[in-house]
């Protein structure tokens, strides 16, 4: 919800999804684009298109960070925004490279990267 305190690059995202059965929420973060379609949710008599956050946000951070000024206004800060990510890569060789196409994917160095 924004405030006369929200600042302008704030973007309010899922509007009327607390209204959603957690079905449909669980439903709506399988949306990705090319594999499922997104859910369509008749929110106070407006259908709104609900999908997979990482199409907007890969690290919700960020969302959170505007969710948080879209309440509260610049002028405030939260106690804690923490990010704990998805863990540490698999620096084990798992076969990537070896898919590359083209004569690109024969160089050394392409498969090093590809791999890591």
């Amino acid at each position: 919800m924004y405030t006369s305190l929200t600042p302008e690059f704030v973007t309010e995202y899922n509007v009327g999804a607390e209204k959603l059965r957690i079905w449909q929420v669980t439903r709506a973060t399988s949306a990705a684009p090319f594999y499922f379609k997104a859910l369509i949710a008749d929110i106070e008599n407006e259908r709104k298109e609900f999908k997979d956050g990482g199409i907007r946000e890969n690290n919700p951070s960020g969302a959170a960070w505007s969710e948080f000024m879209s309440l509260y206004g610049a002028g405030q800060e939260p106690a804690l925004l923490l990010s704990v990510g998805t863990g540490r890569p698999n620096m084990e060789r798992d076969g990537f490279a070896e898919t590359w196409p083209g004569p690109v994917g024969h160089w050394s160095l392409t498969k090093k990267i590809a791999e890591t």
